[in-house]
């Protein structure tokens, strides 16, 4: 089983259990460094290293993913899912990128014409469909160069213009099953 953490100074995910333990350390209880991080922290007048450009990276093609699935493909997808099999993904494949996984699955789903009723909301097809879904879009940008950026400016575009509404289902609360005839007078 494993033991995914997360470290408080790069922001990497590792497996605790996978790598060795002189590969990192835990000054405090749940605080996990990379041993290179640790050290770099310990410094006087480190700077903590900005972590913004991979979450933004992370951040965008996740929006993507979901504008993808809900308006090109009519489709619900279960977010929270979606986003830990993204980071899970991406730390077991080094190789993958998120540009990678919506590219994938867009080649998968558009051009393929395969149901996205099959996937129960989530990325389950991904491991499967990356390699070849990504080979078909090198393929494209040999032929024409810019097609990828294109589509990745689209839909950033769009999504500037059409906000993602998230609405949430409320739990329907029974009804009080009272009726005044069945209350007895008391006089």
């Amino acid at each position: 089983m494993s033991h995914i953490v997360k470290c408080r100074w790069c922001g990497v995910q590792f497996d605790t259990e996978s790598l060795d333990n002189t590969k990192w350390v835990m000054p405090k209880e749940k605080w996990y460094y990379h041993i290179d991080c640790w050290t770099d922290k310990e410094k006087p007048g480190s700077i903590k290293p900005d972590l913004k450009n991979g979450q933004d990276e992370f951040e965008s093609y996740r929006q993507n993913i979901f504008l993808f699935i809900e308006r090109d493909l009519k489709g619900v997808c279960d977010y929270a899912r979606i986003t830990k099999q993204m980071t899970q993904f991406k730390l077991k494949n080094k190789d993958w990128t998120y540009k990678g996984m919506f590219l994938a699955l867009k080649w998968f789903y558009e051009i393929k014409k395969n149901d996205w009723q099959k996937a129960n909301g989530a990325l389950g097809i991904l491991p499967y469909i990356y390699y070849d879904g990504t080979e078909y879009w090198r393929e494209q940008e040999r032929k024409s160069r810019g097609i990828t950026t294109a589509i990745i400016e689209q839909m950033e575009e769009r999504a500037k213009k059409e906000p993602i509404i998230l609405i949430r289902k409320k739990k329907a609360k029974p009804k009080a099953t009272f009726r005044l005839e069945d209350v007895e007078d008391d006089e």
